[in-house]
């Protein structure tokens, strides 16, 4: 038997949006690693680095000035950190039993300068530990990752463990909410986005276990907010999965703030959302299609339009419905994009 420790750093914060957004991306491959490790029968601890508690109006700690834009532009911005810091990890791993290896994930590639800092810190604590650096970061840039710290760097999913469900057991932030997964990856190729880049194959989970799971979860843990953050969740199981929640009576508030593809919305699938109450989701207000061709997209404004039309005759309150639409290209408008953000509001 191991004794395995994983870690969640905490991250690279600029504004209250991205506060906000960081609140609902539980560690969920972390969990899922967790469950992993429990089958093989090792013993399992968790330090969590994050901070959940968005609602507090707590003020952030400064950390410096990063780089905003393109790099010609010679642009920054002030950045914070949203999590606790290295002199709390240390007292938390001082209260450890050693370990004999420590497991550490970094998804977004602008926080990797806070996950080597936590490996420098873990191995102050533990010179001889075995440390391991996963995630989106250490997949798109193994080498970066390999010259900025001596721990092993592993690219990818590790196939026992991604189509497991995420073990909450050691998670201690406020259950207010759940997070779950559908599928993982996407097979469009937008220019701006990373997703496609990180998986070879869509990985899809197993729509009647994962809706088992959730019901077991909300008798477990007393949550009734499942969120939803797959990046295409639309493009393959989600009707299967409605009803399966529907014909399994879960009976919960259900999230889809990853995104829905407009395109995707038919009369038949929000009807079944509304029937298995779905109550909120990010739906894109994309851009126009010479624009959306030169970024790769498949599927434009007009889609949106169509999509917010059926969600309105399909009775849904849309107070928990939030939008986005791609900026930052060099021939943006500031007007444009005010009067995108007025024709959402007016919708």
């Amino acid at each position: 038997m191991k004794k395995v420790l994983f870690i969640n750093p905490p991250v690279v914060c600029v504004n209250e949006c991205q506060q906000g957004w960081y609140s609902f991306a539980h560690p969920t491959s972390i969990l899922k690693l967790i469950a992993r490790q429990r089958q093989l029968g090792h013993q399992v601890s968790f330090i969590d680095c994050m901070d959940y508690a968005v609602n507090e109006n707590k003020s952030l700690q400064f950390y410096k000035k990063l780089p905003l834009g393109a790099n010609h532009l010679n642009l920054f911005i002030d950045t914070f950190i949203l999590g606790k810091p290295m002199s709390w990890l240390k007292q938390e791993l001082q209260k450890q039993d050693p370990p004999d290896e420590v497991w550490i994930s970094c998804h977004m590639t602008f926080n990797n300068e806070l996950a080597h800092h936590v490996i420098r810190t873990v191995s102050t604590v533990f010179p001889e530990v075995l440390i391991l650096l996963g995630g989106n970061y250490a997949t798109l840039f193994p080498e970066h990752a390999q010259q900025k710290s001596k721990a092993i760097i592993h690219s990818g999913l590790i196939p026992e463990a991604k189509t497991l469900f995420p073990d909450y057991s050691l998670f201690k932030a406020p259950l207010d909410y759940i997070v779950f997964q559908l599928d993982l990856g996407c097979e469009n190729n937008c220019s701006h986005c990373v997703n496609s880049k990180l998986f070879k194959e869509v990985v899809r989970f197993d729509v009647q276990a994962l809706v088992s799971d959730l019901k077991q979860k909300k008798e477990l843990y007393g949550v009734k907010d499942f969120i939803n953050i797959d990046p295409n969740v639309a493009n393959y199981d989600l009707e299967d999965f409605l009803r399966a929640c529907i014909e399994k009576k879960l009976e919960a508030n259900l999230y889809f703030y990853g995104g829905i593809q407009p395109d995707k919305v038919t009369g038949r699938l929000a009807e079944l959302m509304k029937e298995a109450n779905v109550r909120g989701m990010t739906l894109p207000r994309e851009l126009e299609n010479k624009t959306n061709v030169q970024i790769q997209k498949s599927y434009g404004a007009e889609h949106f339009y169509i999509a917010v039309e059926i969600f309105q005759k399909t009775g849904f309150n849309f107070s928990d419905f939030h939008c986005s639409f791609p900026v930052g290209f060099k021939d943006d408008c500031l007007i444009d994009i005010a009067s995108i953000i007025k024709e959402i509001n007016d919708l």
